[in-house]
């Protein structure tokens, strides 16, 4: 979020601070593999930056044995942050369906 501030006059010539927040969406990043060890890496250091959304893929995001330690090594906060969607790289469609609406791969 940016903030910007202006100054203006009134007729009484008064000094009068002029505070209008802009807020950009942040771009999404989608980083494969997030239950790997460099996957999971990369991930959390997106999560920690903040200015991204962040999604990431796993084989089976049902498969708590791989996501439990991503909850536990991330934290409550920055997991609760992370979007993870299921995916293949063996699987074209399933990657284009992941990448959807991502800015960065």
């Amino acid at each position: 979020m940016s903030m910007s501030t202006s100054n203006t006059k009134d007729a009484g010539n008064h000094n009068i601070k002029s505070t209008s927040t802009i807020s950009k969406p942040k771009a999404k990043v989608l980083i494969t593999g997030v239950s790997g060890y460099v996957g999971s890496y990369v991930c959390k250091t997106f999560l920690e930056n903040g200015g991204f959304q962040v999604r990431g893929t796993v084989r089976n995001k049902a498969n708590q044995s791989k996501i439990e330690p991503l909850r536990l090594g991330f934290g409550a906060e920055l997991f609760s942050r992370l979007e993870l969607v299921d995916a293949d790289l063996m699987n074209e469609q399933s990657i284009l369906a992941a990448a959807e609406g991502c800015d960065y791969i």
